[in-house]
């Protein structure tokens, strides 16, 4: 207690750090044009929701600079997100209401 009481900046880390590697965390790559309203929606979902331990990345279509980027593309042009979780994906939505729903499980 004493060293947590002298030291909390550090404790609060090692807890969170703690939680990430316990727990599962959701990779989610939106692809598409970062200033479409359906790429903005989808960001409000995911982030509006408390997901602690979610790692997420975006880019335009075709950029594959990140392996959770890689081989992901805009479906018929529309902003795209996947969810994966340990490096497998769920199939690829394209609207904010079907993130959502991924998210929820």
């Amino acid at each position: 207690a004493a060293r947590i009481a002298k030291y909390p900046g550090g404790f609060d880390r090692l807890l969170a750090a703690a939680d990430m590697r316990l727990s599962r965390s959701k990779e989610i790559a939106l692809i598409g044009e970062p200033n479409a309203t359906e790429m903005r929606a989808m960001l409000r979902t995911v982030f509006e929701r408390y997901l602690p331990n979610k790692v997420v990345m975006g880019a335009p279509s075709g950029v594959a600079d990140w392996p959770l980027l890689a081989a992901k593309q805009a479906i018929d042009g529309r902003p795209t997100a996947y969810v994966c979780e340990n490096y497998a994906c769920q199939k690829p939505v394209t609207s904010a209401s079907e993130l959502a729903t991924l998210l929820e499980r």
